[in-house]
């Protein structure tokens, strides 16, 4: 399970995951960018998966912290579940075992892959989700809808 430090009140407030939480967490600080294209890469290649070309170069680039921080660092911090739901979301859509830039985009992208799973969850099947996003429901609640 991967959560972000945001989400850790709702955590502790249901003893089984607080319970895991406090006896088998790891906490990851922020990668380099090799290190984050390796996190990437790797696991999808033990998998027998592969990426189009483009692909891993686009994801480190949406990956990047929106604003400055500490040299060297490819990703905001708490982006690590955001960049994993895209990717869980991109394979989703993956054609012959390939993960392609086309699906990735459908996806809304890392910051924005779980808003579009989220609206497409509360829309009903005969009304399209509205372009600006899903009316009414808080910011918060979409990084709940992912298991974040």
């Amino acid at each position: 399970m991967c959560l972000r430090a945001d989400f850790y009140s709702d955590a502790l407030d249901h003893p089984p995951l607080a319970h895991l939480l406090q006896h088998n967490q790891i906490v990851l600080a922020p990668m380099t960018r090799d290190e984050l294209r390796r996190a990437i890469v790797e696991p999808a290649r033990s998998a027998g998966v592969a990426f189009e070309d483009g692909l891993v170069d686009l994801l480190l680039r949406d990956a990047a912290p929106s604003s400055t921080g500490p040299e060297g660092v490819a990703h905001d911090a708490g982006g690590l579940p955001l960049i994993e739901y895209a990717l869980l979301a991109t394979w989703a859509r993956r054609r012959h075992g390939l993960r392609s830039v086309e699906a990735y985009r459908k996806t809304g992208g890392i910051r924005a892959a779980v808003s579009h799973q989220h609206r497409k969850r509360l829309q009903p099947p005969d009304h399209p989700a509205p372009a600006g996003g899903a009316a009414g429901v808080p910011a918060r609640s979409a990084g709940r809808a992912s298991g974040a």
